[in-house]
């Protein structure tokens, strides 16, 4: 099977009592292929730019211009002769120029990529074990204009347990390392679960967890403090 999804689309606005223009230019594209019943493989990229003949309040045209563009490709591995080990091997990557009004002080512009492993194991049907690893080799500028980049190169290590308490319930608990490698800082964090299927959906659970120490599943943005509650949903078919 082998599926093929581009988009692409330009816009141009203009406020008519400030005569601002704005130009556009967005685009998508999916690929998606069974190269085996136990391989599937998914890349995407997708991205705008976006440019605005508006200076700010200093006069700097760039201040309200806006890139985007990431994508990556994936590798499934599924067996279907024996589901208890299932495994995900990805790469990512992101260059990103947000508005001015939505950077940080300390983060302008971005260049990153990304690549992950993660392993997935049934041990029994009252317990599933999984593990990621991932690490991160890129740059970000505290300038819009890129002239000084900083290393934001890390590393992270999750490993996650959950048990059933029946066909209904399940909790879970993942443990979060995150190593940060310029300024060789170590950062440790936890993700408890509580899981119950969505009644009516025996393929859908909803699970609602917490995360200590502010450290997410993704390497792209890992500066930001995750900290709080959070809400999954998990499918399966």
């Amino acid at each position: 099977m082998f599926d093929l999804q581009p988009r692409v689309e330009y816009r141009r606005d203009e406020d008519l009592q400030t005569g601002e223009q704005r130009q556009t230019l967005l685009n998508s594209l999916n690929i998606r292929a069974n190269s085996s019943e136990d391989w599937t493989l998914q890349a995407y990229l997708q991205g705008y730019i976006s440019y605005d003949d508006f200076a700010n309040s200093s006069g700097d045209q760039t201040g309200y211009d806006q890139v985007l563009l990431e994508g990556g490709m994936a590798a499934a591995y599924r067996p279907i002769s024996n589901d208890e080990l299932n495994a995900l091997f990805s790469y990512d990557f992101v260059y990103e120029l947000p508005p001015e009004a939505q950077a940080s002080s300390a983060v302008q512009r971005r260049k990153e990529h990304q690549f992950a492993t993660e392993l997935f194991w049934n041990a029994n049907p009252d317990l599933k074990l999984s593990g990621k690893y991932a690490f991160k080799v890129g740059q970000v500028s505290s300038e819009r204009d890129g002239s000084a980049w900083f290393d934001s190169s890390a590393q992270l290590g999750i490993a996650r347990m959950e048990l059933f308490a029946d066909q209904v319930i399940s909790v879970s608990l993942e443990g979060r390392l995150m190593h940060f490698n310029a300024s060789d800082l170590w950062s440790v964090g936890a993700v408890p679960y509580l899981y119950t299927k969505v009644p009516g959906q025996d393929s859908l659970r909803l699970g609602i967890g917490y995360n200590i120490g502010g450290i997410g599943d993704d390497l792209f943005g890992a500066e930001y403090d995750q900290s709080g509650f959070l809400v999954n949903l998990v499918g399966a078919w």
